[in-house]
């Protein structure tokens, strides 16, 4: 997941810099470069946090397997929207 928003950051930063010149940044430019970031990984980490949540604290009586969890997840939710209830 950090991983994502490290390349994120990087790629917004490098095309930053390469706009503005070697100018310095200041912290309201770094502050944006990485609300963005955050924002750019969601939409792929997201679903992710909430099958591994899911995994981890849904009910173990039924021993399924991590694909079974997420197709139930799937069929069973609200699909792959509920996956992304955190969004708003």
């Amino acid at each position: 997941e950090k991983a994502l928003y490290f390349f994120a950051y990087t790629a917004f930063k490098n095309i930053y810099t390469f706009f503005a010149g070697h100018r310095g940044m200041g912290a309201a430019v770094n502050l944006l470069l990485g609300c963005m970031a955050e924002w750019a990984h969601l939409p792929i980490t997201l679903p992710i946090d909430c099958w591994t949540t899911q995994i981890q604290t849904g009910d173990h009586a039924k021993n399924k397997g991590n694909l079974a969890i997420l197709l139930t997840m799937l069929n069973e939710g609200d699909g792959l929207r509920g996956m992304y209830k955190g969004i708003e």
